[in-house]
């Protein structure tokens, strides 16, 4: 277990409370050297962390946070900081690659690959401009005097993000592979999203597993069937003739129904009841 806290306004209010972390069998605290008023434009306060960490107050590691955006901050910080280790929070999400590689990409490039995760996983489309629209957070000039950041800022669907990133043909393509498969399998829209996208191209004897597993869910999630849901979708004439019968009769013939082959499928060579 780890946790996460703030600097407080005094080196010995932190201590204590970084004391009263470790009481509680903690194994690692994140010290965000922030005060807890501060905000993120606010600059983080690393030699208040400095003066926690030269005294060594407890026994498990200290990792610093705070304005570590790209690769070369994490030395700086661990310098200026005295601490174990460093987290990175925001930088990561603004260009993932220049926060954990000294090379780093250009964030445009890391922009594409990240759609085309999203388009493999099925992001939802909103969800996918707010991530982008953050990675573009600490480059207003590109967002804002750009094509493409101007398209992605007004984008109304994914087909103009993609367009935007010249990634319309990867989408087309993946919505082919997920047609095929669908149809291959026999399965309607919303199955697909139990199958991991990797699998559609990779791994066929997977695919069955997990299609089987999700019929299988869909099964334990339904409820039991009775003679009173009988009852209830019959046509009058026949719910009158059902009041009549003993219960023991409904079970039996819903039993000779299953025999027959009701409620059951192949899925990939695998039977399958509900």
């Amino acid at each position: 277990m780890t946790c996460k806290v703030r600097v407080k306004k005094t080196t010995a209010a932190t201590i204590d409370l970084l004391k009263l972390v470790e009481q509680c069998g903690v194994k690692a605290v994140a010290v965000h050297a922030r005060y807890v008023t501060d905000r993120p434009k606010d600059k983080a306060r690393w030699p208040l962390l400095k003066e926690v960490t030269e005294l060594r107050p407890v026994s498990i590691p200290i990792i610093a946070n705070g304005d570590v955006v790209v690769y070369d901050d994490i030395a700086r910080c661990r310098a200026a900081t005295g601490a174990d280790a460093v987290m990175i929070a925001r930088g990561a999400s603004y260009n993932v690659a220049a926060a954990f590689s000294p090379q780093g990409k250009p964030f445009e490039e890391v922009m594409r690959e990240y759609v085309r995760v999203a388009i493999d996983v099925d992001q939802y489309w909103t969800n996918a401009k707010y991530n982008l629209l953050y990675m573009a957070k600490n480059t207003n000039q590109w967002l804002n005097k750009t094509d493409k950041g101007r398209r992605i800022h007004t984008s109304k669907c994914f087909e103009d993000i993609l367009g935007a990133l010249d990634l319309l043909d990867y989408y087309d393509a993946a919505r082919r592979r997920f047609a095929l498969r669908r149809s291959e399998l026999g399965l309607a829209a919303e199955d697909v999203a139990a199958v991991p996208a990797p699998l559609f191209e990779d791994d066929e004897a997977e695919i069955s597993r997990v299609m089987a597993r999700t019929l299988d869910r869909k099964h334990a999630e339904a409820p039991a069937h009775t003679a009173d849901d009988d009852r209830a979708a019959a046509p009058p004439a026949k719910r009158a003739r059902l009041d009549d019968e003993p219960p023991l009769m409904h079970q039996q013939q819903r039993q000779e129904e299953q025999r027959q082959g009701h409620g059951q499928m192949q899925v990939e060579g695998q039977q399958c009841s509900w």
